[in-house]
């Protein structure tokens, strides 16, 4: 800091620029507390109602394939009796339900409210 104010135009700008931003603070600070009365306070503008929206249903196209969404996909990893295990993930398989995907395969699975598997179907990654 020495070697700074040593070098006498270095010294200037410094005080230059200590000058500049303690004015600029003292502006700002001023402008913002000019309007502090009560009468000039700032008033929030009310917000209007939006005018009713009408509802649409969504386009279909009769020739675009309907999309399965299923609960799970992934590799079948193993299988047994009643339980698949898919992705490193075990699920149990409902009594009713007859699952016929094989170890390896790439799979999606659907499943019932108490999330035993129903159905298991080969699909495309």
């Amino acid at each position: 800091m020495l070697q700074v104010l040593k070098n006498m135009k270095a010294s200037v700008w410094m005080g230059m620029l200590v000058l500049v931003l303690v004015l600029g603070g003292c502006l700002g600070a001023s402008n913002c507390f000019a309007g502090a009365d009560s009468d000039s306070a700032i008033k929030i503008k009310e917000i209007e109602q939006p005018p009713a929206v009408t509802p649409t249903t969504p386009a279909v196209h009769p020739e675009a394939p309907k999309e399965t969404h299923y609960f799970a996909k992934g590799t079948v990893n193993a299988k047994g009796d009643n339980w698949i295990t898919i992705n490193d993930h075990e699920f149990s398989i409902a009594p009713d339900s007859s699952v016929s995907c094989g170890v390896g395969d790439f799979v999606g699975i659907q499943v019932n409210d108490e999330g035993k598997v129903v159905s298991c179907e080969s699909v495309r990654k």
